[in-house]
């Protein structure tokens, strides 16, 4: 007779050392995960965001409010924003995150640069960023996008669609607007165009955007455009209203009136964010002035409205690449 017994008491113990390894196992894992977790772990980074108007603007500011808040995900920083600084709150405000050792402090802006400039020294261990000014110390960068011969081709593209021969520019008042004016009064008397610049003191002064819209309109511009940041939301709203063609800034604007915005110049926020902190994490990030070009996919036209005739989007395009240049 077979004894079926006697192999039990080897299957048995054979059983009872798997259990008890693989609660060995899961013990020292746990373990593992609890000293983990327990560490000490490094600081987040702190980087505060300065911004001159809101971020529901549809154009400049909240690009920097999109890019930033997809930015904190990536690299894991403490993001803090303040919106709708004026010029004299801008050093105060400032000194105060550094002060709180923030290491990336940025103003979305040249208004911010010469703040910047008087804190800077003070404050070696912070980095001090603007998105277009002039650095003057070490810890600052100034990252621009070369807009001034894109507007050229606006400039062309305005009088291409214009009947009264007559296009209108809303200008802040300073040099570096009055360089990208200019290029844009060349593109258009290319085209025997003739250009009616109107100008405002700041980026965000609205009231007088609209002022000069209306201004524009009652001496004959017909196509109007601006890099106006902050206003450029209302001065489309005003050609509308007005029945005029109007062309975008900073991002693709068509959807707020696709009836007259021809096109937009896009001045991508958010690859020059992500070039900028790319740098900035790896340790790259140059001081002084660094220009984020056409070659790096910053500056192009965004798809063109309906109203364009297929003529006048390939003679602009062919120009374009005469040059170089690339647009989407």
């Amino acid at each position: 007779m077979t004894n079926w017994n006697k192999p039990f008491p080897v299957l048995f113990v054979t059983i009872i050392l798997l259990l008890l390894l693989a609660i060995t196992a899961q013990f020292i894992n746990n373990l593992q995960q609890i000293n983990l977790i327990s560490a000490p772990q490094p600081p987040r980074p702190k980087v505060a965001l300065l911004l001159e108007g809101p971020t529901y603007d549809q154009s400049w500011n909240s690009s920097a409010w999109v890019s930033m808040n997809r930015l904190k995900q990536k690299y894991n920083f403490r993001l803090d924003i303040k919106r709708n600084l004026t010029a004299e709150l801008i050093e105060p405000v400032t000194r105060a995150y550094a002060e709180q050792n923030y290491q990336l402090i940025i103003g979305h802006g040249r208004i911010f640069s010469d703040a910047f400039a008087k804190v800077a020294p003070h404050y070696a261990n912070t980095r001090f960023v603007t998105i277009n000014g002039n650095p003057l110390h070490a810890n600052q960068t100034a990252i621009s996008s070369d807009v001034v011969k894109q507007n050229y081709f606006v400039g062309k593209l305005a009088a291409m669609m214009s009947k009264s021969h007559k296009v209108g520019y809303i200008a802040v008042n300073n040099a570096a607007e009055k360089r990208q004016a200019l290029s844009f009064v060349n593109g258009a008397a290319a085209e025997h165009a003739s250009t009616i610049i109107k100008q405002v003191d700041t980026y965000s002064d609205t009231d007088s955007a609209i002022a000069a819209t209306h201004a524009l309109y009652n001496e004959g511009a017909d196509v109007i455009y601006t890099t106006g940041d902050s206003f450029n939301l209302a001065v489309i709203t005003e050609a509308q209203k007005l029945n005029i063609y109007v062309i975008g800034y900073i991002s693709n604007q068509r959807f707020i009136a696709p009836d007259h915005v021809i096109t937009s110049v896009i001045e991508d926020i958010d690859k020059m964010y992500d070039k900028m902190f790319e740098q900035y994490f790896n340790g790259t990030l140059p001081s002084g002035k660094v220009t984020y070009g056409i070659e790096s996919g910053v500056n192009y036209f965004s798809p063109y409205g309906t109203m364009v005739p297929a003529s006048v989007r390939e003679a602009i395009e062919q120009e374009i690449k005469q040059l170089g240049d690339v647009t989407r």
